[in-house]
């Protein structure tokens, strides 16, 4: 595990989950949501593992878990009792909290590649299910499952894939996590830097480069793939990830992210950049009793920020780095 940076919060480290992994030498597997979050405070594991070319990996889902599993990058195989099925980059599956354990094996393609798997840390939930899960997972294909949304620096093409995944056999009021891809164009950033009083949140880069703002500290961390960042509830760090754009024009790449954040009804938010306005500081979710950490002078928007009105771009129907 990496040290965080000297005279820095251990919040503020970033870790890059390849590096961790590198065959020959690396690590088997690389625990996120240990680093970011401890052992015992989250009820969620996350666990990024490499997949060798051609290599069988079995896992176990227990009953009354929820599962959910993701090619960060490379290509191979699902197989259950049941079926089997290709696996491309960004693809992803899952199976909801179910009366039984189940299995599944992923198998590594021709280049190999990577997965993270993220599920109940042990934890039997008591869902009712909306209705039977099917057979064989759902496959989805998270890049071209995004749709549009807001505007500005804050347009993203964005999707849920918990809730693609689940193939609605449960309602989102019973999920107690969630797991988004979503798209920034250049010019735009995740979200206004905030702090979440109830929920763990982290992030894996997974194409592009960004900005990391993180309670404004200067030099800021750039971002690139399979870079992770994450943020333990309570403590109040404050951040946001950042498409400058390399002109005025909107040039520059996407930025892709997988999120990871938990669903909590009673989370509270604190914006440290949005003092003055009251509807972020006096409305029923905000954080008002957050704690006072010291904030550095780092631009907090982009440097190229996207037009208000701008259209939404045409989309490419592949993710960046595959063939169209």
């Amino acid at each position: 595990m990496l040290p965080p940076p000297r005279g820095a919060p251990p919040t503020t480290r970033i870790i890059n989950i390849f590096e961790e992994t590198k065959a020959f030498g690396g690590l088997p597997h690389y625990n996120v949501s240990s680093t970011f979050f401890g052992d015992s405070s989250s009820f969620v594991e996350a666990i990024y593992s490499p997949l060798q070319p051609a290599k069988e990996v079995k896992r176990t889902v227990q009953r009354g878990t929820h599962h959910f599993v993701f090619m960060v990058h490379g290509t191979g195989a699902l197989y259950t009792a049941t079926d089997a099925k290709l696996l491309a980059q960004w693809d992803c599956f899952g199976f909801p909290p179910g009366k039984h354990d189940r299995s599944y094996t992923l198998v590594g393609g021709k280049e190999g590649g990577g997965f993270i798997v993220i599920s109940d840390r042990n934890h039997h939930q008591n869902v009712q299910l909306v209705k039977d899960p099917p057979a064989f997972p759902t496959i989805v294909h998270s890049y071209v499952s995004t749709q549009w949304e807001d505007k500005g620096i804050h347009t993203k093409k964005k999707a849920v894939l918990t809730s693609l995944v689940d193939n609605n056999c449960i309602s989102d009021t019973d999920r107690s996590w969630n797991v988004t891809i979503e798209s920034l164009i250049p010019g735009t950033q995740s979200s206004h830097p905030h702090a979440h009083s109830g929920e763990d949140e982290f992030v894996i880069v997974l194409a592009g480069k960004a900005r990391y703002w993180c309670d404004g500290e200067e030099p800021e961390g750039i971002l690139e793939a399979g870079d992770c960042v994450g943020w333990k509830k309570g403590g109040g760090v404050a951040h946001s990830i950042i498409n400058d754009a390399d002109g005025p024009q909107g040039e520059g790449a996407v930025v892709v992210l997988l999120t990871f954040g938990e669903s909590n009804p009673n989370d509270k938010l604190y914006y440290p950049t949005k003092a003055d306005d009251k509807y972020f500081t006096d409305s029923e979710w905000s954080w008002k009793t957050h704690p006072n950490l010291p904030l550095g002078r780092a631009l907090s928007v982009p440097r190229f920020p996207r037009d208000a009105d701008a259209p939404y771009p045409v989309w490419e129907e592949c993710a960046p780095g595959e063939d169209e």
